[in-house]
Parts: structure tokens; sequence; C-alpha cells
């Protein structure tokens, strides 16, 4: 869908956004940059840090996203997300981390997962390991939390991810327009320096050496 202005576009993006995590949090959402830039946009529910999801299995949910803006040829503006990462924690500590950082120390810059677990191969711990994903998507994290992992979602019914769990066990899609894109600069670290000053411990920094 492509949008009259690029704060238009913006505001598209910001809004889904905030209907797709809001079938599992009230947890606010901050996002900054309206306007087309060298280096891309945070954005971030919760600055970024982890937000505790209603039911008895515990779980944790951390979002963070860099997203640019562009003009298509015909004039009309869309958002495309060019890095994230999606943390799902229990009981304060991770169980899965999605992650795609096309720039920063990191040398592995295709999407891929991290996992708990306790497993040695050779001299490599598995949690160490890049498993390879291809993109994934903010509405299928919020589908595997709901459809796998026991969390209780505040509200059903939300378009995209009413769509991503009712297919979440029979679908393997890419989505298109997906492009990986290296970028000199951390869009995020305003977010997570704002979240240390505040007096919030830890933190993700997309791009970080993992």
């Amino acid at each position: 869908m492509r949008a009259s202005s690029a704060a238009d576009a913006v505001e598209v993006f910001r809004s889904r956004r905030v209907a797709v995590l809001a079938c599992l949090t009230p947890a606010y959402v901050e996002l900054r940059g309206y306007t087309p830039s060298p280096a891309p946009h945070p954005f971030a529910l919760a600055k970024g840090e982890t937000v505790r999801l209603r039911g008895e299995s515990q779980i944790g949910l951390s979002v963070i996203e860099e997203y640019e803006i562009h003009q298509a040829p015909d004039g009309g503006w869309q958002t495309r997300v060019v890095a994230y990462l999606y943390a799902i924690e229990q009981a304060g500590s991770e169980l899965l981390a999605y992650h795609w950082h096309p720039r920063g120390r990191s040398a592995i810059t295709r999407p891929h997962l991290h996992v708990r677990a306790d497993i040695k191969i050779g001299e490599r711990w598995l949690g160490k390991v890049h498993l390879p994903t291809g993109p994934v998507e903010l509405e299928d994290v919020v589908a595997l939390a709901i459809e796998e992992l026991g969390v209780e979602p505040l509200r059903r019914g939300l378009g995209a991810v009413a769509a991503a769990v009712a297919n979440y066990s029979r679908r393997s899609r890419r989505a298109p327009g997906w492009t990986l894109r290296a970028h000199s600069h951390t869009a995020v670290d305003d977010l997570r320096g704002q979240s240390r000053r505040a007096g919030s411990s830890g933190g993700y920094e997309l791009g970080r050496s993992c």
C-alpha cells in the first residue's frame, strides 16, 4: 500500500505495528523518523525491553526493528523493515531470538535464529549457532506465541495476526519485497542509550556480535 507522503507511509507502518502488538500487550511503541534518511529509523516496543505477556507460561517479548522510507517510481511512498530483533523469553531467560542485522560487527548478515540449548557440538554451543530462517515477520512471531507458547491474547481477530494464526501450521511463505541491504549506522542505538540512561537493565543492539 502506497501513501501520498513519507509521513503518511510511516503512520500506516506505525498503525499496523500497534494493531499487531495490541493482540498481546498494551505496552507503548516508539518510532523515530518520518522522512527519508541515509540511515534507517528505529522502531521498538517498550524501548526494546522485554514485555511480560499474559499466560501461565511466563513468556516475555522484545521487539526492535529498523525501517526505511522510500518513494516508488509512481510517486507513492512506502516503508520497509530492513533489520529486526524479535526475542522470546521465559521467566527472564531467552528461549528464541530471531535476528536480522545486515550491518554491524557480526559477520552473519542473513536472517537467523538463536535458541536456548545446553548442547555442545564440537567446541561450539548450539545456542551460539546462527540457524538460517529467511525473513521472519512480526505477525508470525505473535502467532507463534499464541499458538505454540501458551500466551493468552488480549484480543483476537485483528487482520494480519488473525490470518497468521489461522495459517500458522501450514504456511511456509516468504514475504515479497524483502532485501538484504547494508547500512553504516545503527539507528536503534538512540533508543537503547535512552533506555539505559533511564535506568533500564540490559538490552539488545541490532548488529551486535553474536
